[in-house]
């Protein structure tokens, strides 16, 4: 478990973000969960700008 914390604090998320994706995964009982993917999906996009960001040399 704290593999995946660190993983997912590596990519970005918050550890509270962390903990709610934790708890929806342990809740799922091998459904699939399309809420999952879409926050999933809007991290992922958070941190491309990031990216593009620093890329440009802006700070946030």
């Amino acid at each position: 478990m704290l593999r995946v914390i660190k993983t997912a604090q590596r990519l970005g998320f918050t550890l509270d973000e962390v903990a709610d994706l934790v708890e929806v995964g342990r809740h799922r009982h091998g459904r699939r969960d399309v809420g999952l993917q879409a926050r999933a999906a809007a991290k992922l996009t958070e941190v491309e700008t990031r990216i593009a960001d620093l890329h440009r040399g802006d700070t946030p």
